[in-house]
């Protein structure tokens, strides 16, 4: 998988895209998701779908 690696309990990790990375980093400073998907020239639909991959890949990452 291009965005992914092997971790330690052989499992895939998924990587953040550059775009998702991106999304984040603008996320975590208060910027609003219709401001973000402005400023990218996205639609908001498409911001929701980067939103809820960004949480699918971060999720549990520092579990355990």
């Amino acid at each position: 998988n291009p965005n992914g690696r092997i971790g330690k309990n052989g499992l895939i990790k998924m990587e953040l895209t550059i775009t998702e990375q991106k999304i984040k980093e603008m996320l975590a400073t208060g910027k609003e998701s219709k401001d973000i998907a402005q400023e990218l020239h996205i639609s908001i639909h498409t911001m929701r779908s980067y939103e809820r991959s960004i949480a699918k890949k971060t999720r549990n990452r520092h579990a355990g």
